[in-house]
């Protein structure tokens, strides 16, 4: 996260002055791609005016704040359409996650996506966006019916903070 994401979590100030959508359990891969897309799209068709900043966050790993650079809505479409291209967008690191959100503050996307190097050849993937509650129960519907089970019942900030603490 950036210095303004790390503030405003932790005051319960937007995008994380709501809840927060999570996939129960851990995701695989071709479900992430699913995940990312109906998010993104419905994203894109609520906040197509907003700018996008995206972050190496690594809110989950040991809470490092850094910088965020600038990224378009074809940008974050084109990394999210594929587990090729998903991986590609991802940090090496253990629990960072790739974190995109609007300037305007209304959400904040992350998805994390973890490549077993001991052989197995399993991957590990998780999701969160934290946004309002109409937007949130948009996506969820969309995930319930492509049969992904979804929760919208934590507050942003009581997940964020016991993300921190794991």
């Amino acid at each position: 996260m950036n210095e303004l994401l790390d503030e405003n979590w932790r005051e319960g100030k937007p995008p994380f002055s709501g809840h927060v959508l999570v996939v129960d359990g851990e995701l695989s891969p071709d479900d992430l791609v699913v995940t990312l897309g109906e998010a993104v799209s419905a994203l894109r068709a609520a906040y197509t005016a907003c700018e996008l900043r995206v972050n190496e966050d690594w809110h989950d790993h040991d809470g490092f704040i850094n910088s965020d650079k600038t990224c378009t809505w074809d940008e974050l479409e084109s990394w999210t359409t594929s587990v090729a291209s998903i991986k590609a967008s991802c940090s090496d690191e253990w629990m960072v996650h790739t974190l995109v959100f609007s300037t305007s503050l209304d959400f904040c996307l992350r998805y994390w996506f973890e490549q077993d190097l001991g052989g197995s050849g399993e991957a590990t993937c998780r999701f969160d966006l934290s946004a309002d509650d109409r937007t949130l129960r948009r996506i969820a519907d969309a995930l319930l019916a492509r049969g992904l089970q979804v929760s919208t019942a934590q507050v942003a900030r009581d997940y964020f903070e016991k993300r921190e603490s794991e």
